[in-house]
């Protein structure tokens, strides 16, 4: 029984992995450059890009390739959701 629980539990986390790296969109070399300008702000840079709205993602991905260093280092990804509507 537990095997079988356990099995299951992968199973499907490994569903989700699959499912959610299917629906991530690659990023540009220059977006790629921004997120590693930002050091320890990219995850929030990569939040903000993760829930942006797909008609607005182009927009935002301008911005950050865009922004000054210490906007990519301090700006938070709710400000930038905010911001982008």
């Amino acid at each position: 029984m537990r095997y079988r629980d356990l099995t299951t539990a992968l199973l499907i986390a490994s569903l989700c992995f699959v499912c959610a790296a299917a629906d991530a969109k690659p990023l540009s070399k220059e977006l790629q450059a921004a997120l590693k300008q930002a050091g320890k702000n990219a995850g929030e840079l990569r939040t903000a890009l993760k829930k942006v709205p797909d008609v607005q993602r182009e927009g935002l991905e301008f911005l950050i390739v865009n922004m000054p260093q210490r906007d990519l280092a301090g700006l938070k990804a709710g400000f930038l959701l905010e911001n982008t509507r």
